[in-house]
């Protein structure tokens, strides 16, 4: 018998086709742009969270530093039961004593507190509001503001705030309850 003495091709392989690296290329580009906008969504969510952090902050520092301020308005010396000196009262106005002031000046807060100058709470203000209420808790603002004989019926306020930044907005209400008007509040 006669052998035929083929050669043997026995070659290891030695790489990849170019199909084999194609895919690997496209498979690792799917991966990349999946997880690429998981980490854009996750960077995302925090700059907001982050942001609303900042402005809650802000607006709880603003109305605990109006609670302080309001809760202590005097009583008035003139009236003959408790009430409060509030010269002036409308829903974007307070104005009490003869010399202390808060109001919105287009997005800033200001306060002008015992005859000092203007100061500014808190900007970026997209609301604030301030209802007042009577010794029944019953409304007393009637249109743009409380009339001069209802002001020394007020008892109570309430407060609100929103303050805008990055297109997000944060708000925060209190309510106040005045201690000069109060049963025993010293006149």
């Amino acid at each position: 018998m006669i052998e035929c003495l083929a050669p043997r091709r026995h070659s290891p392989r030695g790489g990849f086709t170019l199909v084999e690296v194609i895919a690997v290329i496209v498979l690792l580009g799917v991966l990349g742009g999946v997880t690429s906008s998981l980490i854009l969504s996750a960077t995302a969510a925090f700059v907001d969270s982050s942001v609303r952090m900042q402005l809650h902050g802000e607006a709880s520092v603003t109305l605990d530093r109006l609670v302080r301020e309001l809760r202590e308005i005097d009583a008035d010396p003139a009236a003959g039961a408790p009430a409060p000196h509030i010269t002036e009262a409308s829903a974007s106005v307070l104005a009490w004593g003869d010399d202390s002031r808060l109001r919105l000046d287009g997005s800033d807060l200001l306060l002008a507190a015992d005859g000092a100058a203007e100061r500014l709470l808190c900007n970026g203000v997209s609301e604030f509001s301030i209802a007042y209420f009577d010794e029944s808790n019953r409304p007393l603002l009637v249109g743009a503001s409380v009339a001069p004989a209802d002001r020394p019926r007020i008892r109570r306020l309430a407060l609100r705030l929103a303050l805008t930044r990055q297109g997000l907005t944060e708000s925060l209400q209190t309510r106040i309850f005045l201690r000069c008007a109060m049963m025993g509040g010293a006149p």
